[in-house]
This record gives C-alpha cells, sequence and structure tokens, in this order.
C-alpha cells in the first residue's frame, strides 16, 4: 500500500503558498446581484489578474445588513431639491454647501444661513421646511444606524460567514487586499483582526483600502478615498454622530447620485477616484509579503549514521490508522499493535495497517529519507483531480526500520535523528544516538518511530461545516504533529547483553 502512496504525482502540491486575493466588502441595503456587481466592477477597474507569476482572485465578502432606507431618500430628494432651489446663491458668492450642512445638521441658525436669509427672503421658509422633527429623525436615525454593526440575526450570520471565508484564505496563505465600501468598512475592520490572529499571519500580509468610510477606525497601514462631495459620510462628521477622515478628493456628485456616495455610479466612475483606487491597490501589491507558512501540511526528515545504516533494511513508511478526535481524544491504539513477526527464521517486523484507502493521509517519499504530505485540500473543494485531506482528525504513522541480520562485532556511531515540521514551521527536532556494540552487547530488535499526525476541524459547528461544504470552502485545520511513546518492544534499537 505504501508504494501506491509514494505514487502520488509530485506535481499535485495543494500546499502551495502562493496567490492573491482581492476581496471586495459591499455597504448597507445591498442586494446579493448589486454587491456582485461592485465586485465585477472593481475587477474590471483593476484589471490584475496576475502579478509577480502569481494568480490574482477576486473574492466578495456579502453583508446583506438591512437599514431603512427611508433617510437616505429624505437626504437625497432634499439635496436634489437644494441644489436646484439655490444654484443662484453662488452668483451672490455665497457657499451654499456651507449652508446646507448647517442646515441637515440642525444649526439652522448659523451665520451663513442668517446672511443668506437676509438676501434672500424664500430661503428662511426653505430651511424651516427642511427642519422639521420627522425629516430630521428620520436622516439621524439612518446615520447612527449606518455608523454601527446592529446587534441582529443577520448581523452574527454574516459575522460567520466571513470569518469561514477568511480561514478558508489563510488556509491556502493567500495574500490579502481587502476593498470596502461605505458600511462595509465595518466589516473590512473585523476580517482585518481576524486575518492578523491567524497562525501564520500578521499585518505584513494583509493591506486595506477603504472607499467612503462609515467607520471611524481604518486599518493598520491602509489607505482611503473619500469624496467632499459625499453627503452620506460627511454627514457623519457634521451632525456629530460618527467621526470619519478627512475628505482627500473631490468628485461632482451624479445626477444617478446626488448624494455623491455610490460605489459605482460615483468612486468607480469618476476619473480622480478610480486613480486613487487603483494607485492604493498597486501600493497594496507592492508592500505584501509571503505568510510564514510552509508549502506542505507536514514534512519528516529521517538522518541516519553510516554504522546505523549498514545494521538496518530500507525504512517503511506507513500510515495505519486514523480516527476522530472529540473532548475526551483520538482513541489511536498503542504504536506496537501495529507490527506483528515476520515469518522469517531471524525476528523481523511486518508494520501493519488497520485503515480504509479513503482515510489515509496522502504522502511522498524524497530520497528515501524525507516524508511529504503536501495535500491541503478540503474535501469540499471542487478539484477531483488533486488528492484531499480525509475526514478523520488523527492519523497514525510509522516508520520501520528491521535489522538486516543477526550480527556480532564491533560498531560505533550509532544515531539517528527525526525532524518534524509542520504547516505553521513548528518543529520538532530529536536526535537518538545509540551505545557503541562491543564484544558484550550486540543489536537484537528493529527500530523505528510511531508519530502521530493531526489535521483536524473538529473546532467547527454543524451550522459552520454546513456553510463550508455548500460554499466549496476549506476552511482551516489545526495540525501538530507529536511523537507516540511506544512500548519496550518499539523502543529505539535494542542493545541486548551476551557473550
Amino acid at each position: 500500500m505504501a508504494s501506491a502512496l509514494l505514487s502520488v504525482n509530485a506535481n499535485a502540491n495543494s500546499c502551495k503558498i502562493e496567490g492573491y486575493t482581492i476581496g471586495f466588502f459591499n455597504g448597507v441595503a445591498t442586494t446579493i446581484d448589486e454587491a456582485n456587481d461592485g465586485r465585477d466592477e472593481l475587477e474590471s477597474t483593476i484589471d490584475i489578474n496576475q502579478y509577480n507569476g502569481e494568480s490574482v482572485e477576486y473574492q466578495l465578502f456579502y453583508n446583506d445588513s438591512y437599514i431603512d432606507g427611508s433617510g437616505l431618500n429624505v437626504l437625497a430628494d432634499f439635496a436634489e431639491t437644494f441644489d436646484q432651489r439655490t444654484y443662484e446663491l453662488e452668483q451672490k458668492q455665497f457657499d451654499r454647501w456651507e449652508a446646507f450642512w448647517d442646515i441637515v445638521s440642525g444649526r439652522q441658525n448659523s451665520s451663513i444661513i442668517q446672511k443668506i436669509s437676509a438676501t434672500f427672503a424664500w430661503f428662511a421658509g426653505f430651511v424651516l421646511d427642511f427642519t422639521n422633527q420627522t425629516i430630521n429623525a428620520t436622516i439621524t436615525t439612518y446615520l447612527k444606524e449606518l455608523a454601527s454593526l446592529i446587534d441582529a440575526p443577520e448581523t452574527s450570520q454574516t459575522r460567520m460567514q466571513h470569518h469561514l471565508l477568511n480561514d478558508s484564505l489563510t488556509w491556502k496563505g493567500k495574500k490579502l487586499i481587502y476593498i470596502a465600501h461605505s458600511q462595509g468598512n465595518l466589516w473590512v475592520n473585523e476580517s482585518y483582526k481576524h486575518v492578523t490572529s491567524q497562525y501564520g499571519y500578521s499585518a505584513d500580509n494583509i493591506r486595506v483600502v477603504h472607499i467612503a468610510p462609515a467607520s471611524p477606525t481604518l486599518s493598520p497601514d491602509s489607505d482611503y478615498i473619500l469624496s467632499a462631495s459625499d453627503l452620506v459620510i460627511n454627514l457623519l462628521n457634521f451632525t456629530g454622530i460618527g467621526s470619519v477622515p478627512p475628505p482627500n478628493t473631490t468628485i461632482a456628485p451624479s445626477k444617478l447620485d446626488i448624494t455623491g456616495h455610490g460605489l459605482i455610479p460615483i468612486y468607480l466612475t469618476h476619473p480622480k477616484s478610480i486613480e486613487k483606487i487603483k494607485a492604493s491597490v498597486d501600493k497594496a501589491f507592492t508592500s505584501l509579503t509571503k505568510p510564514e507558512m510552509e508549502d506542505f501540511l507536514f514534512k519528516i526528515e529521517f538522518d541516519y549514521s553510516a554504522s546505523y545504516d549498514s545494521l538496518h533494511d530500507n525504512p517503511v513508511y506507513e500510515i495505519v490508522d486514523a480516527n476522530k478526535t472529540d473532548d475526551f481524544g483520538s482513541y489511536l491504539r498503542f504504536p506496537s499493535f501495529y507490527l506483528s513477526p515476520k515469518n522469517e527464521s531471524w525476528p523481523k517486523k511486518t508494520v501493519d495497517s488497520y485503515i480504509q484507502d479513503e482515510d489515509r493521509l496522502p504522502f511522498r517519499v524524497e530520497n528515501n529519507a524525507v516524508v511529504l504530505f503536501d495535500t491541503c485540500k478540503s474535501p469540499n473543494e471542487a478539484m477531483n483531480d488533486i488528492p484531499s485531506i480525509p475526514s478523520q482528525d488523527t492519523y497514525m504513522f510509522v516508520q520501520w526500520r528491521n535489522l538486516k541480520r543477526f550480527e556480532l562485532g564491533t560498531f560505533k556511531d550509532i544515531w539517528r535523528s527525526r525532524k518534524m515540521t509542520d504547516r505553521y514551521g513548528l518543529v520538532d527536532e530529536t536526535p537518538i544516538a545509540f551505545r557503541d556494540m562491543d564484544d558484550d552487547y550486540f543489536i537484537c530488535a528493529g527500530d523505528g518511530d510511531a508519530i502521530e499526525l493531526e489535521a483536524t476541524q473538529h473546532f467547527y459547528n454543524e451550522e459552520q461545516r454546513q456553510y463550508l461544504v455548500t460554499q466549496h470552502l476549506s476552511g482551516r485545520y489545526d495540525v501538530s504533529a507529536r511523537y507516540a511513546v511506544p512500548f519496550q518492544s518499539f523502543h529505539p534499537t535494542n542493545l541486548c547483553q551476551g557473550h
């Protein structure tokens, strides 16, 4: 069976740490179709599908957060009416948009409004019509909800889905560029924290571009784009509801979006903002580094002295057992269970396997001494020609070397070493030295290792598992490699006393 495992195509390494993902976080009250349109428009605008020879993929981080849109509609209607009614104010050298901010902020007695009202008698009535209590309350409620993630069922569901998307991308070692619009910036900040908390990841492996951020907090080393004409986001500052960064560009409101806030009609249409977005993405590409992860699930390296090799047969490598893990353990047998006497005159051992083929963790051997487990694909992923990690949790791996023959004589410098490295670079290196043989001691037993390899997702609940399956996502795995202490008959090379 081992020979079949060794024939796994060396090019089928699904653990390679490479590639980029550009994630898009949509704004509030956006349908899934509208969010996909935004993702597609971003991809078309950025127009990068490969960078430094590595693939660039685009991923939607959808949120269906709902806010009553009546406040936005009222704001848009008022902005359009204000623009039409006050055009003549500019001819009198009044800053009419300063007056606009004062009106929607409830400062109807400000100096600029008083000056305009003194010149245009109709203006005082116009202000009074807008500042009725119902209209102000509607806009204020909308802005407050925009600036926060409401504790609602869809919020916790979105949070779970985003975490699982992030788990899947970080398990693959993707370098990440996340782009968020409007309230999506609150979601992207959560994802940033989740990503940088994962093994192998730091702030060097993720960058964020904030577009029209409704969040007072920007991710570290991030860029942002905010138009001075974005009425929605700038109102958060003017009303005191939220604190957002100062505008860094000016985009004229469109007839398609008088509020100056929309992703596609405003920020992905105007040349100034497109230039800023593309420059920010280019900057992110140049600054991202590869996560501190390995191009394999596990690597086990064996080294032997010449004396050790001369005493032993070639090694046998085998996955002999697998099981699920629960709160009480993995229920694997003791290592000596997997050895049985060989039917020969000299008492050699056979490595016995107690596992179904579909439960074997695939591996290959290089130079007869390096065992590589380079399958990191989940069974959920739709890549049928590439082996997957089985749906078990813990695997027993055995390396065994029988004695060549019974041999008296003098052997010195008998040693071997074992080095185990997992996907996150955690290393367990153990040298094993044996007593020199002389006239009173001789080799009387074979030698080997039993290693428990864990690649598990037992920490996911049933709802999370189902989402991973339906969305063909890998999720992440907890991994570990640990030496299983054997019974006496399985101890390292035994030196037996005799004459």
